[in-house]
């Protein structure tokens, strides 16, 4: 029991320094209204903000972050969607956009960004991820 008693009192310095250093980091903007809001915030609130979570309604989007309803900030959900959204729910399959940029069709472009759109507001999504161009990867 001897050997545990160091690592636990490590660990609880560790963890008291870590509380410490949420408490004690700049977080002013210079915009009032965000400063004022920032510094309501508790440290597991600021840090629920950049973490991410898993929705309730088990959606599976790419992202999900809690909401704070005591100071009015909503959840956000985020979507992948270069090839329509990316949800549990039924959406619209629109061609990659590799594919779109490809055609150098500025229609096709307007409407695979209307679809993306419409559908991530349907699907109550806040963030759709598209366009999105990645290196092709292959191995």
């Amino acid at each position: 029991m001897l050997t545990f008693t160091p690592c636990l009192a490590l660990l609880a310095a560790v963890v008291a320094a870590q509380d410490a250093a949420l408490t004690t980091v700049e977080w002013r903007t210079g915009i009032a209204k965000v400063d004022n809001l920032i510094e309501q915030l508790t440290p597991e609130e600021k840090i629920s903000l950049v973490h991410g979570s898993t929705s309730q309604d088990n959606q599976q989007q790419a992202g999900y972050v809690v909401a704070i309803p005591r100071l009015g900030i909503p959840a956000v959900r985020l979507s992948d969607g270069e090839a329509g959204v990316n949800v549990v729910n039924n959406a619209t399959a629109i061609p990659m956009q590799l594919n779109i940029g490809a055609s150098w069709s500025k229609s096709a472009a307007y409407s695979s960004g209307y679809v993306d759109g419409t559908e991530g507001m349907i699907l109550g999504e806040q963030i759709v991820l598209a366009p999105r161009v990645n290196i092709l990867r292959g191995t």
